[in-house]
């Protein structure tokens, strides 16, 4: 029951012990100081964009002024307010197309004067060719027309670079648009007045001759009367589907009312696409369409009873009664058209003299009046400026990201620890850092002594405490990894340079265990001990290993060296010919045995990466493997081609060097 409890957990929560690696917060910390300059420089560039973004661009000012329209029109009496609702659409239409006509714009522009242009940085592209709109077409851009239909308010709103500019398009704007309709107007006047009184006069009255006499008969008499009584129950008829078709047309204005004003609530608090203000609008269309549909059926209804009123009326026969009045002697008489034509004459004059009182004097308007002027508002509408510097900004922290992950992502050095065991599967022992390249690059053995007693006395970490228990990881994991006495140091690639590394990591080992080690260095490219121009001795490590020198031959004591504190044998200096057959498995294994005196360790130094086969004979002789990886020059390629040549179950973990 346990093992299956175990099992669940395991499956629920994870195998945790077997996740890979992930970066930690040093790892955050080493990129940042790697790529310290691009980070300087990006944000630099930044930070000066966004210091110099005044230069090229401004914010937007807006500035509104609104317009009331009077639908009173003393020769044009309307009492149920239908006139006025298309008088008002009329004037919003024009209001809307003159600041979208050019002719208008241009004389806005002539009485505005010149304006400092917008900074657009979009105009400095020599291909976009946004020069050409400027004047008129750019004019146009910075006025916006908004007629209210449900109030009678025409409101005018002008965008500028400067508050002050602003105020002035929308005064200027509207005053103009205002001067133009009355002119419009008066011309209009002018023109119907010149109309009038062109056509005032005596008038010719015709010769009127007497139809014939018809004699009327009772038949027709009756006929007659039949016709009346169904032209009236018709007009009666006609009468009253135009009173269900005006009610329909009510209905529908206040529920369309109703629900618009609870689409325009749903617009303030949710999105355009949001389903409640889609649905909404479903709702309208559909209201729209059944009132519609009302409407056709009653107004197809009353076009039937018209044609047959149409139709009653033609039948009636048209007959005239024979007076013995002989209109040919009576005076010309004009009767009422005349005196109305006067009146028309005398309104259409005065209304002509109040739109010219109104052109003239502001204050007397009543037609278009000025609700509220433009005001000054110091409140940008469109902060372009602060957007901008914001854009710099994070733009600039967006690019120092994308830089900083583009460089470690295409760098080739195994230079991050998580990273290294999360590719290769293989534990790093330890990371040696050299921060400081002066003091503590050549460790010796007084100098192992000293950083020994000076880690007993300090209470907090420094540099010296710091590369000292770097060195001692590699020697714990050596005191509990290895299960052998002879341990292998092996570069992971073929430019690395670890001999000064080993050697201070050898003489920390040597002073805290006072004790005897060895170390066969059989690396040709950089050997540890280098000897002094002809010091060199004859016999070297192919002798030993193939058995015509003995070890005192090619060992060299500690206390024959300076700053060593164990016993070294060189390698040789090339490996070339019949000295290759010499470097097997067997003959290293039989010189190691030979070794008359016992050393409590005997590590030996692997060759370079390119002679794979030499180190896979060393492996063999060797009973734990240590791989050394250059965080400066050990590519990941490198790394993964050594450990593939050198795949085996003796390898104890991977020292970094330089992280």
């Amino acid at each position: 029951m346990k093992d299956f409890s175990e099992q669940i957990e395991k499956e629920l929560v994870g195998d945790w012990a077997g996740q890979k690696p992930m970066p930690d917060r040093i790892y955050f910390t080493k990129v940042f100081k790697r790529n310290l300059w691009v980070i300087a420089a990006t944000l630099t560039i930044a930070g000066l964009g966004a210091a110099f973004a005044p230069l090229w661009v401004s914010d937007t000012y807006r500035s509104s002024v609104y317009v009331v329209f009077d639908h009173q029109d003393s020769s044009q009496p309307d009492p149920s307010g239908t006139n006025a609702i298309s008088r008002f659409a009329t004037v919003s239409r024009m209001f809307k197309a003159r600041f979208e006509a050019q002719d208008f714009m241009k004389q806005v522009g002539d009485q505005l004067g010149p304006l400092p242009e917008k900074k657009d940085p979009l105009s400095r592209i020599p291909f976009l060719n946004l020069k050409s709109e400027r004047g008129p077409r750019a004019l146009m851009k910075q006025y916006e027309a908004v007629p209210e239909a449900d109030t009678g308010i025409l409101s005018l709103k002008a965008y500028a670079a400067t508050p002050e500019q602003a105020q002035l398009m929308a005064n200027v704007g509207m005053e103009t648009f205002i001067n133009r309709e009355l002119d419009e107007q008066i011309k209009s006047l002018e023109i119907r007045l010149a109309l009038l009184k062109k056509n005032v006069g005596p008038i010719q009255s015709p010769k009127v001759t007497p139809a014939p006499y018809v004699e009327k008969s009772p038949a027709k008499r009756a006929e007659k009367l039949n016709n009346e009584d169904k032209e009236r129950e018709l007009d009666e008829r006609l009468r009253g589907l135009n009173a269900q078709v005006d009610q329909v047309r009510r209905e529908r204005d206040g529920v369309l009312t109703n629900l618009k004003r609870e689409l325009v609530k749903l617009q303030t608090n949710f999105q355009s696409n949001h389903p409640q203000v889609v649905e909404k609008r479903k709702e309208i269309e559909l209201v729209t369409n059944q009132y519609r549909v009302s409407e056709d059926k009653i107004n197809a209804q009353a076009n039937g009873v018209r044609g047959q009123l149409r139709a009653v009326r033609a039948s009636q026969s048209k007959t005239v009664d024979p007076t013995t009045l002989d209109i040919s002697t009576a005076p010309d008489y004009q009767g009422t058209f005349f005196t109305n034509l006067s009146d028309r004459i005398k309104e259409t004059e005065l209304e002509r003299q109040n739109l010219i009182q109104q052109k003239r004097d502001p204050g007397k308007r009543t037609r278009l009046q000025i609700l509220y002027p433009a005001s000054l508002e110091p409140a940008p509408f469109k902060g372009a400026v602060r957007m901008t510097q914001y854009g710099f900004l994070i733009g600039g922290v967006f690019l120092t990201f994308l830089l900083v992950f583009l460089r470690e992502w295409q760098t080739p050095l195994a230079r991050d620890a998580w990273l290294i065991e999360r590719i290769t599967g293989k534990k790093i022992v330890s990371q040696i850092s050299h921060k400081n390249t002066h003091e503590y690059t050549n460790i010796t053995p007084a100098l192992a002594d000293k950083m020994r007693t000076h880690l007993g006395r300090i209470h907090r970490m420094d540099e010296a405490a710091r590369t000292l228990l770097s060195y001692r990881r590699v020697e714990l994991a050596i005191m509990q990894q290895c299960k052998g006495d002879v341990v292998l140091l092996i570069n992971a690639g073929s430019q690395d340079i670890s001999s000064q590394v080993i050697k201070n990591f050898l003489n920390i080992y040597a002073t805290d265990h006072q004790d005897d080690y060895l170390l066969i260095d059989c690396n040709m490219q950089e050997p540890i001990y280098q000897f002094d121009g002809s010091a060199r001795s004859p016999v070297n490590l192919i002798n030993f290993l193939n058995g015509t020198a003995t070890f005192e031959d090619v060992c060299i004591n500690r206390e024959q060296m300076a700053d060593f504190s164990f016993d070294v044998i060189p390698p040789m200096e090339t490996l070339t010919g019949n000295n290759t057959r010499i470097f097997r498995a067997d003959k290293i294994q039989t010189a190691i045995e030979s070794i008359p005196f016992k050393y409590k360790k005997i590590f030996i130094r692997g060759m370079p990466a390119a002679n794979f086969i030499e180190n896979r004979a060393l492996l063999a002789a060797a009973s734990d493997v240590f791989i050394f990886v250059d965080a400066k020059r050990t590519h990941y390629f490198d790394l993964q081609r050594t450990l593939i040549h050198l795949e085996s179950d003796k390898i104890r973990g991977l020292v970094a060097v330089g992280t």
